[in-house]
């Protein structure tokens, strides 16, 4: 998503149901009935979206735990939110 940076403030969406499935979170989609299976990072960006935060404070948590340098974390944590927004997981603001 081109308009998505490191200022934009994401939340979770009211619309997704996440529950843990087998030692795995799992995000059920109901508008579309999409299941979507997180990883160990997806799993840490959807918690710190529980409540509203912008793109640069989440890639910092990421980068506190994780040797990755901050602009790799954003870049992937953009994509990474552009793709729950698609989905309806994510919304900005």
């Amino acid at each position: 998503m081109d308009d998505l940076g490191p200022e934009t403030v994401v939340s979770q969406s009211g619309d997704v149901i996440s529950r843990e499935v087998n030692g795995q979170l799992v995000l059920l989609t109901p508008s579309t009935g999409t299941v979507h299976e997180l990883d160990e990072i997806g799993v840490q960006i959807w918690s710190l979206c529980a409540k509203p935060r912008s793109i640069e404070s989440i890639a910092d948590r990421i980068v506190e735990e994780y040797d990755v340098e901050k602009e790799v974390a954003e870049e992937d944590i953009t994509s990474f939110i552009g793709q729950m927004i698609e989905i309806g997981a994510v919304r900005k603001g």
